[in-house]
């Protein structure tokens, strides 16, 4: 006979928090030892669950799109190695994070069909450029511009 699987307030907490944090579903059930089909089977049966499951997944969104913008705008700071040895560190931009988050703010501009129209051709830098100067504060453009020069 197959245990039933105990979902009280704790686990639903545990499991609602994976998801603010940006966890998929199917990590943040297994980090609370529940089976992906009983959190489903709750959250079907549960109103209040069901909506606090909503709003966790879409702070978990909100947080993953922060991260992405910092990654694309701000870069990841990279080790650079020579024969084993690390001999200093490079900032690594997301070129293609940056591109997903145009399409997704601005698709009318920057959709796949464009791709093949010279006439509007997407150039990264510049858009890089255009949104740090947009949305980081005005005494962190300097050095941003100095580091997005650093890249080319």
């Amino acid at each position: 006979m197959a245990r039933k699987a105990r979902f009280g307030t704790g686990k639903r907490a545990m499991f609602l928090e994976g998801l603010r944090v940006g966890m998929s579903i199917s990590a943040a059930a297994k980090r609370i030892r529940v089976a992906r089909p009983t959190v489903y089977y709750y959250r079907d049966r549960d109103v209040e669950f069901a909506s606090d499951w909503e709003a966790a997944i879409e702070d978990g969104t909100d947080r993953l799109e922060d991260e992405a913008f910092r990654r694309a705008l701000e870069g990841v700071e990279k080790p650079v190695y020579y024969q084993g040895k690390a001999i200093g560190r490079v900032r690594d931009y997301s070129d293609s994070l940056l591109m997903f988050m145009l399409r997704a703010r601005r698709g009318e501009k920057f959709r796949e069909a464009h791709k093949n129209d010279p006439k509007s051709a997407i150039n990264v830098d510049a858009a890089r450029a255009a949104l740090v100067s947009k949305l980081l504060p005005q005494e962190d453009e300097e050095s941003t511009a100095e580091n997005l020069s650093e890249t080319d």
